[in-house]
């Protein structure tokens, strides 16, 4: 086996050494166990996950778990799976919500990070942790994906230079579709999170591979050249939304007839945000638990419907 210090050899003078670098990551599906596997692969020195949910047969298809792993609570079973990576890893697992962590802890954990990858299926909560990094002055990398991995949305939110996630999701409901809540499919019903749906892991990954390189520019910093790829990316958008399947929503109307144009295919957008938005505007609101109640999520959600 080659020796420690040559596993990042090949990304040698891309990304600088990022041992040192802590990422929060919240949801571990194929989402957030995929992010964490390139993040491990590039070098990251330190995980904290958390995800209420144990592995089921149907994730194998498009995460990094294994028969193995069946039962096992994904935090648990993703922990192990980043130090077979590089055992050096330091990984704390949650086996809870994220409404179950209390509100200083929480709020301890984000103080901690450097990155926060948000990569829920419960639009509140997502809300709600994008709130409380921005409070605190953390980076969050969202990535989520519409009904059926048709498309994806990888939204950036970086205190003091991106208007946040309530902006962005306010303005993709304006500009397409009623309410935007078409895009990501249906809800369980009563627990606000999305239903799982038939989806190929390959398309997940199309999206996934974006917002992993996006949070790499991040941790490695503007004077890297994934980190400059990542600064031009959130000097001039903040938010991409990228289509894996041909004739997707609005993307007809937008690449027409341009020659050699097929799907994937994928959009940037430029955030604007609003001095009334209560998480990053000129009024804002303090977030308080728990995450779906309280005068702070009544606030979010009268803002994002009236966007």
């Amino acid at each position: 086996m080659n020796a420690p210090d040559s596993r990042t050899a090949r990304i040698t003078g891309l990304v600088p050494s990022l041992s040192d670098r802590h990422v929060l990551v919240v949801g571990c599906g194929s989402v957030g166990s995929t992010m964490s596997d390139v993040l491990a692969r590039h070098g990251v020195g330190s995980f904290t996950l958390v995800d209420p949910d144990v592995v089921e047969a149907p994730n194998l298809s498009r995460s990094t778990y294994t028969g193995e792993d069946c039962g096992r609570p994904k935090v648990d079973a993703l922990a192990d799976h980043l130090l077979r990576i590089d055992p050096g890893t330091r990984v704390t697992g949650h086996h809870c919500d994220l409404d179950a962590l209390l509100e200083l802890q929480l709020a301890d954990l984000l103080q901690q990070v450097d990155l926060v990858v948000a990569a829920l299926d419960d639009p509140v909560a997502q809300g709600a942790l994008d709130h409380r990094a921005t409070a605190i002055g953390r980076p969050v990398v969202h990535c989520a994906l519409y009904r059926g991995a048709a498309a994806g949305e990888i939204v950036l939110n970086i205190p003091g230079a991106t208007p946040c996630w309530a902006c962005a999701t306010g303005q993709r409901a304006t500009s397409h579709g009623a309410d935007g809540a078409h895009l990501r499919g249906e809800q369980d019903y009563g627990t606000g999170r999305l239903a799982a749906e038939t989806a190929l892991g390959a398309d997940i990954l199309t999206v996934v591979s974006v917002a992993a390189k996006l949070s790499i520019g991040l941790l490695g910093g503007p004077s890297s050249p994934v980190g400059t790829h990542t600064l031009t990316a959130i000097a001039r958008h903040s938010m991409c939304i990228i289509s894996t399947s041909a004739g997707w929503e609005w993307f007809p109307g937008n690449f027409g007839e341009t020659p050699g144009q097929f799907a994937p295919q994928s959009v940037w957008l430029r955030v604007l945000g609003s001095p009334e938005c209560p998480v990053c505007g000129e009024h804002r609101v303090a977030p308080v638990a728990p995450l779906g109640d309280g005068t702070a999520a009544g606030a979010l959600a009268s803002f994002r419907s009236g966007r």
